[in-house]
């Protein structure tokens, strides 16, 4: 194969991946983002569901230790209080320090799939508000989930998984619905749980 073949190639595999990331990006095509409350206050249901006819692949977060330990971190939370403050939460148990290998979480949604986890609110906290222990009153509160879909760069792949980067990940935002809540008792989040 001649250098200029290959150069070819190259260029035409990369306006391909881009074109299908533009087109899942502006595609009506994407993941519904459902949250419901549990009959724990503190417990909540997540669910990522393809209504649509083709299938997702979707990067929900990182994986370390060859997939050992699994981090969905690319969907965010935001609690607002009966008095109308934002807490943006963040999980405790985020990694601080990496010892070994990382790679996306990498999430197959065929057509008509469903795929679900739970949140603990014991294990967030809000920094950004300055909030290093989550603490709420008894009251009303709403939750709000957001994901973030994107494309795993090349550059994030590891050297034995370049190929994860041409994968047609879906490409957009998705938020649920507000879930209103209520807490009947003092709660606050902790780092030991």
């Amino acid at each position: 194969m001649t250098f200029r073949m290959i150069v070819f190639s190259l260029v035409l595999l990369g306006s391909i991946r881009t074109g299908l990331a533009q087109a899942a990006a502006t595609s009506s095509n994407g993941p519904t983002l459902l949250l419901a409350s549990t009959p724990e206050q503190h417990l909540f249901r997540v669910e990522l569901h393809n209504p649509g006819s083709h299938d997702l692949i979707l990067d929900l977060g990182t994986t370390l230790a060859n997939g050992a330990k699994q981090y969905l971190n690319a969907i965010e939370y935001a609690i607002t209080t009966s008095d109308g403050r934002i807490l943006h939460l963040v999980p405790i148990d985020e990694f601080a320090m990496i010892g070994g290998r990382v790679d996306p979480l990498i999430v197959p949604l065929p057509s008509g799939a469903t795929f679900s986890f739970l949140i603990n609110l014991e294990k967030y906290l809000a920094p950004n508000e300055k909030d290093w222990k989550l603490h709420l009153s008894p009251g009303r509160y709403t939750l709000q989930a957001e994901y973030a879909g994107r494309a795993v760069p090349m550059t994030e792949a590891n050297l034995d998984v370049k190929g994860i980067a041409l994968m047609p990940y879906w490409v957009g935002r998705v938020a649920s619905a507000p879930v209103a809540f209520t807490l009947t008792s003092e709660f606050e989040s902790s780092p030991g749980r």
